[in-house]
């Protein structure tokens, strides 16, 4: 009668045994798994039992050239995504270059107020030439706006910039050219910049402008979106400073509208 397997006599007999209980352990925890991709593609293993060989055949060529044609469809529609959004950008760049005019039809109008002595009556006519560019800069603006309307709408913000000029323009004309003029009408052209800059900011936004980093646009995007109306801001304030203050080497309360 054979002598029974000690597996404390027989270490290596142990482990092969101990290494079976871990593989039957894993078949049964994998056992629900294996069975649910069976429920799966049941109908599709039954189905091809049921055809020959040259159905077969052609079904498999037909779901490998439906996989196909969903990943050509996908880059196309990519693609065609792509060419809209660089076509948004350059829109937007050039509806900024006529911001950029803007900004410096607007400080040449507050340059022209501030630089007013009392009782200077010919402010009003110097103010009334250089509306006139304004007017042209601002035709431009709206007509960009409509090229642009296809890939982003910036009209709300455009009727804005015509309402805020309109109010701008009736508050030049309203105020009495005293010596006070120059600090009011500078603080009167305020709200104008605001819009300007909060004009470029969301029009960077909407065309994706100066959210791109993949294109070098965005490093033009980017600055002409964020950091040009606050350069133009102190630019604006330097030289109302420098002409209102530095010439009277003082400095006064009512100054506080440049800062």
């Amino acid at each position: 009668m054979p002598k029974p397997l000690n597996f404390l006599d027989d270490p290596q007999a142990a482990a092969k045994l101990a290494e079976l209980v871990k593989i039957s352990i894993n078949i049964n925890h994998l056992t629900p798994e294996i069975s649910s991709m069976t429920r799966f593609f049941g109908p599709a293993t039954a189905l091809m039992a049921k055809l020959r060989f040259s159905l077969k055949f052609a079904l498999s060529g037909l779901v490998a050239l439906s996989l196909l044609l969903y990943m050509g469809v996908s880059e196309l529609a990519s693609q065609q995504k792509r060419v809209s959004m660089i076509a948004s950008e350059r829109a937007a760049v050039d509806l900024m270059s006529h911001l950029v005019e803007w900004n410096k039809v607007l400080i040449e109008s507050r340059r022209i107020t501030i630089t007013t002595a009392a009782g200077d009556e010919t402010v009003r006519q110097r103010f009334k030439q250089n509306a006139t560019a304004v007017e042209a800069v601002l035709k431009r603006i709206e007509d960009g706006v409509k090229t642009a309307a296809p890939w982003f709408d910036m009209e709300k913000e455009t009727k804005g910039l015509r309402d805020g000029w309109e109010e701008l323009q009736k508050k030049v004309e309203a105020l009495p050219v005293d010596a006070a003029f120059p600090q009011k009408a500078f603080a009167a052209h305020a709200p104008e910049y605001g819009r300007l800059y909060a004009f470029m900011r969301d029009m960077g936004n909407k065309s994706r402008m100066a959210l791109d980093t993949d294109l070098d646009l965005f490093y033009l995007g980017y600055p002409l979106a964020n950091n040009t109306p606050s350069t133009a801001g102190i630019a604006v304030r330097m030289a109302a400073y420098a002409t209102l203050n530095v010439s009277r080497s003082e400095i006064k309360p009512s100054d506080k509208v440049f800062y």
